[in-house]
């Protein structure tokens, strides 16, 4: 019911209950403020429940003018939990469908004999054998260009697109796309497939990269920066792309 609550909170300046108000103080604008605030917050989560947006503004107005209701009051509490239960069989039924055909996927894409896959399930293709003599360890920060996408092809980031390449510590990122840095050489470009244990697992990122997905990388390692990192510098090293949330960034829960 708290979500019920929220919800009908958000479409106050929607409706045309207080439409003609003068703002005429403080308060009123403040007021408004606000209820302009909540409604842009949960204008997504609205449309994502496929409500009406006519009968939710109905139902909402006759609650607050206290006006005849169209459904019994005794009935609205079991009404909504079982749309919200509907919605959530639905959410499961999609999530399924998404690990299976990622994990799909991956099983085809291990025939492929250029790629090297290992017993975690990574994945990667070697693309360009670079001319460097080390490898990356765990402590240490690198140089690299990479691009990052779906296994339907959305490129949901790309120092490469920007054309700026991106310098952040090895142990700073997904365990996926540390794995396959560690293995490479400076002047090496790999792909990397990776599966979502490795990666965003069940939780996705942002609004583009769902749970259970698959990421590819094109990664271009650039240069090799050798020496200890500390542990304020694998967290405040902000990279763009490979975060687990853009809005999350700064706080560097990369890859």
């Amino acid at each position: 019911m708290k979500r019920i609550t929220t919800i009908l909170l958000s479409v106050l300046l929607t409706t045309n209950i207080f439409a003609q108000k003068n703002l005429s103080n403080e308060l009123d604008s403040a007021s408004y403020a606000i209820g302009c605030i909540i409604a842009t917050n949960m204008a997504d989560e609205i449309s994502s429940m496929g409500l009406s947006q006519d009968m939710f503004i109905k139902g909402f107005s006759d609650m607050m003018k206290k006006e005849k209701m169209s459904i019994p009051t005794d009935q609205l509490h079991s009404i909504a939990e079982k749309y919200f239960k509907k919605i959530q069989q639905n959410e499961e039924a999609d999530m399924q469908e998404q690990c299976l055909k990622n994990s799909d996927w991956l099983l085809e894409n291990k025939k492929n004999k250029d790629v090297v896959t290992l017993e975690n399930g990574l994945q990667y293709k070697i693309v360009k054998k670079g001319d460097g003599k080390e490898t990356p360890t765990n402590n240490d920060q690198v140089v690299v260009h990479y691009k990052g996408s779906l296994i339907d092809g959305t490129v949901f980031d790309s120092s490469i697109d920007r054309g700026e390449p991106a310098t952040f510590p090895v142990n700073g990122v997904i365990p996926g796309f540390s794995q396959v840095l560690e293995r490479m050489t400076a002047g090496s470009t790999y792909i990397a497939y990776i599966p979502s244990d490795l990666g965003y697992g069940m939780r996705g990122a942002g609004s583009v990269i769902k749970p259970c997905s698959t990421l590819i990388f094109e990664i271009q390692l650039l240069e090799i920066k050798k020496g200890n990192v500390s542990t304020e510098e694998a967290i405040t090293e902000e990279v763009e792309a490979p975060t687990s949330d853009k809005k999350q960034a700064k706080k560097n829960k990369k890859k």
